[in-house]
């Protein structure tokens, strides 16, 4: 048996860590490694199931999603008030395309 459908998408992924450095200084500072990713965009999805007898099936898909998303990344030095030392910010945004030939390999038991 073949099936096809189609999904929307939805991606948030935050990371952040502040670590304190330089605590005999004068002014001591925090490393920071900050990355934030949000993206939305569809999926299509194709697939096969294999009936191996009434209960038990074999099935696979594969995807193709077109995504756009903005992307945020700040790294370097703030103080403890998270102004800004020597930081480094950097901003993206764009659209992928992939293709993923075996998004998922399922064995299933039909009641």
């Amino acid at each position: 048996m073949f099936y096809y459908s189609s999904d929307l998408r939805f991606i948030y992924q935050l990371q952040a860590t502040n670590v304190g450095i330089g605590i005999n200084q004068q002014a001591p500072s925090l490393v920071r490694d900050y990355y934030r990713h949000i993206a939305v965009g569809i999926v299509g999805v194709i697939g096969g199931k294999f009936f191996l007898n009434h209960h038990l099936s074999l099935s696979a898909e594969s995807t193709l999603s077109l995504t756009h998303g903005w992307t945020r990344r700040e790294m370097g030095e703030v103080d403890f008030n998270l102004r800004p030392i020597n930081l480094s910010i950097e901003e993206t945004s764009g659209v992928a395309l992939s293709l993923n030939g075996i998004a998922a390999f399922m064995i299933s038991y039909h009641f």
